[in-house]
């Protein structure tokens, strides 16, 4: 079964407000169980949830401080 566009963009659009938020567990709901993110311009390839939370949890601490 293919998931419908709207539905993709709803999650993006969902992922991207809970990081504009600060929000991480509303980061990690929109991710699934098995998943990846790469941020390309930082060599970064994270491969489960727990490093992706880690990343996340440097990156607001970092973003609070100034």
């Amino acid at each position: 079964m293919t998931t419908p566009a709207w539905v993709m963009i709803r999650q993006i659009e969902r992922y991207f407000a809970a990081v504009d938020a600060g929000d991480i567990p509303a980061i990690l709901a929109t991710l699934a169980t098995r998943c990846g993110l790469e941020v390309v311009t930082a060599g970064l390839r994270l491969r489960s949830r727990a490093p992706i939370r880690a990343m996340f949890e440097v990156r607001f601490r970092v973003r609070a401080s100034g």
